[in-house]
């Protein structure tokens, strides 16, 4: 059941920002492609609800072959990082649209790893809305800075938490 909740968290208050509480989806991709220079897309959010996202990426791939991940978001940026051989990276960013490989270095040889994605989002409604099946999604331009920063702090104690409480 869902509860209204004012638009924006103060920490004080409630984390919900009239939200439903939040939700999390994860998938775990194996890599596995030539290491010849081409990119290959992994993973693509074909979603339209925004959200925040860990992204993980371990490689397995031995020298000289060397593994850059491409992360492209909603907004049109993309980052890359070149992950080392049996090295690893992690990115917590909001709105990734694609995470993509690209392999080179050894044209014979095969780059190998493991893809996790994760992301934490929330359904949220028009405070104006009486009926809950008739929700619009909150874009926050109502929310100051200070709100927002407060919401992704609390959202990154989230991730600590449920990273160090696998055990």
């Amino acid at each position: 059941m869902r509860e209204k909740h004012n638009n924006c968290s103060d920490l004080k208050g409630t984390f919900n920002v009239n939200c439903t509480d939040p939700q999390s989806r994860s998938v775990g991709i194996s890599i596995f492609q030539p290491c010849n220079g081409t990119t290959q897309t992994y993973f693509d959010d074909l979603t339209s609800t925004s959200g925040i996202f860990q992204v993980n990426i371990n490689s397995y791939t031995p020298a000289p072959c060397s593994m850059t991940a491409i992360i492209q978001f909603r907004n049109g940026s993309t980052i890359e990082r070149v992950i080392p051989p049996g090295g690893s990276t992690g990115v917590i960013a909001e709105d990734v649209q694609r995470v993509s490989i690209r392999c080179q270095g050894n044209p014979e040889g095969n780059c190998t790893g493991y893809i996790n994605v994760n992301k934490l989002f929330r359904f949220c409604c028009d405070t104006d809305q009486t009926d809950d099946d008739q929700c619009d999604h909150h874009d926050h331009d109502d929310c100051d800075e200070e709100d927002l920063d407060n919401l992704r702090d609390l959202l990154r104690a989230l991730e600590y938490l449920k990273k160090h409480n696998r055990k």
